[in-house]
């Protein structure tokens, strides 16, 4: 099945018709979980010494990795509601987080779209094929680059992909080559498909002079991803 012509907008996803409807997350000072997405919700423990506050920042405000964070954020949020003739989208949710210094920062984002075709759960799902829609993501999310780079990880005792690596941004795209107006950046991605149609990713942006912060400080976000 070509899958390409599936798949628009950030990532199409959805869940089956008749199952509970999905509703916010519950967030706590620690904890955010949500059960109305997937089979049997999500979990995030926010790791010790981060910071929560809304995602939908100004990306004019705060440290410059703010601003970098923010504004990779809204070039693929603003197309997540982009409806065509294969997808639209049912869900979605999204939390910024960073360190006390400010020095890392990241967005977790859940993603639920309905399809108007028939088509296979994630869970079911040829490795091919999964890996189709993770480049998908991928190149959606970053222009030119796409997932040579990228690891296979577990994260919540699932499959995901993972990759790290320095890179220049403007107005929210990453490019492999520097040039006017491009900023330089260190990020780091975490993509995860749900069982169903849930869609689940971690982006953070650091200097690259804190590649190693930002790395660890990564890996403490994906560590707090679990699935009931």
């Amino acid at each position: 099945m070509k899958y390409k012509k599936y798949f628009c907008g950030l990532i199409v996803c959805s869940l089956l018709a008749g199952c509970i409807s999905m509703r916010p997350a519950t967030v706590s000072p620690d904890t955010i979980q949500n059960p109305t997405v997937g089979f049997n919700g999500y979990v995030f423990h926010i790791p010790p010494g981060f910071e929560s506050s809304d995602v939908l920042m100004n990306y004019r405000s705060g440290t410059s990795v703010e601003q970098i964070a923010s504004r990779i954020f809204h070039q693929g949020w603003n197309e997540r509601t982009r409806v065509s003739e294969w997808s639209h989208e049912q869900f979605s949710e999204a939390f910024y987080f960073k360190d006390k210094e400010a020095k890392s920062c990241f967005i977790l984002t859940v993603q639920v779209f309905g399809l108007s075709y028939p088509a296979p759960l994630f869970s079911q799902m040829l490795s091919a094929e999964r890996r189709y829609i993770y480049n998908f993501m991928d190149r959606q999310t970053y222009g030119e680059r796409d997932l040579q780079n990228f690891q296979s990880v577990l994260v919540g005792g699932r499959q995901a992909v993972y990759a790290a690596s320095t890179a220049y941004e403007k107005n929210g795209i990453l490019y492999q080559s520097g040039g006017s107006d491009r900023n330089p950046v260190a990020y780091a991605t975490c993509f995860l498909l749900g069982d169903r149609r849930d869609v689940y990713a971690i982006i953070g942006c650091a200097d690259p002079k804190d590649m190693n912060l930002l790395e660890r400080n990564m890996h403490l976000l994906m560590e707090g991803l679990s699935f009931p």
